[in-house]
């Protein structure tokens, strides 16, 4: 089969009130080994800060957003965090014939790290209690077992795992990580990452998500990161990659009766 070139697509560009943007990407790249990278973004921009953990006690204010989904930007600020990186895989990368993936984190299973911000006297038994609040609520949001993540899960890495944000220096920050290598991503993850997206799965590149594709895929994952940088804003990066073989989605496809051609390969 004849592979075609590297291939970038910049499908959407979305500004809202100055306050929010929005933009998403596809990045399709072939391997020596005849498999094709997919990889779906979406990238989101609030120009807003970290909630400060000292306001907690209190009834947060109400939260107006166009592009930005609430259900996440709700435990954002439930739990006073400044950065977070998550991803849920299945499959094993092939570093050898893939090379560097684009996203950091391609092991297997669930993966967790945040950084939550706490006041100076705050105890450490307070901290681990929002990290566990965390897990739980991001556990209900994407139909996963992140509930699992307790104590004899998570660590407080010293020097691992920087921030790859800005973190506020008025306030205190704590880090926690955690891993569940036994988790996979499903279509039951998809369905509420796609509904975290402004237009759903009805426009844009989302709308090339097909579920059948990408999990008979050699390799798939997502990823959420949202990080705070100073001169720019919060962050929320949402993205979706699989590894697929053109060979056999052809032939699938030719037993469908559908044309060859890699728009009905791929999705």
């Amino acid at each position: 089969m004849q592979l075609w070139p590297l291939l970038v697509v910049l499908a959407s560009y979305v500004r809202a009130r100055e306050r929010e943007k929005f933009s998403e990407q596809l990045w399709i790249e072939p391997f020596q080994d005849g498999k094709l990278l997919a990889q779906f973004e979406f990238l989101t921009v609030l120009n807003d800060i970290p909630r400060r953990p000292d306001t907690l006690s209190t009834e947060d204010s109400s939260q107006h957003y166009t592009v930005v989904p609430l259900a996440l930007g709700q435990i954002l600020r439930e739990y006073s965090v400044t950065e977070l990186h998550l991803s849920l895989n299945a499959g094993k990368w092939n570093y050898k014939t893939w090379g560097v993936p684009l996203v950091p984190s391609v092991a297997s299973g669930a993966e967790l790290w945040a950084w939550m911000g706490h006041t100076h006297n705050e105890t450490t038994e307070i901290i681990d209690a929002r990290w566990h609040g965390l897990t739980n609520a991001l556990a209900g949001l994407f139909c996963a077992s992140l509930g699992s993540m307790d104590s004899r899960r998570t660590i407080t890495p010293d020097v691992a795992f920087r921030p790859e944000g800005d973190l506020p220096i008025d306030y205190p920050h704590s880090l926690r990580y955690a891993t569940l290598p036994s988790e996979n991503v499903c279509t039951e993850n998809l369905t509420p990452f796609v509904k975290l997206l402004p237009c759903k799965a009805h426009a844009g590149i989302a709308s090339l998500l097909n579920p059948h594709r990408l999990f008979d895929a050699d390799w798939h994952g997502m990823s959420i990161t949202v990080r705070w940088l100073e001169n720019t804003g919060i962050e929320l990066r949402l993205g979706f990659g699989a590894i697929m073989d053109p060979v056999r989605l052809s032939e699938d496809s030719m037993r469908r009766g559908k044309s060859i051609g890699w728009e009905s390969i791929l999705f």
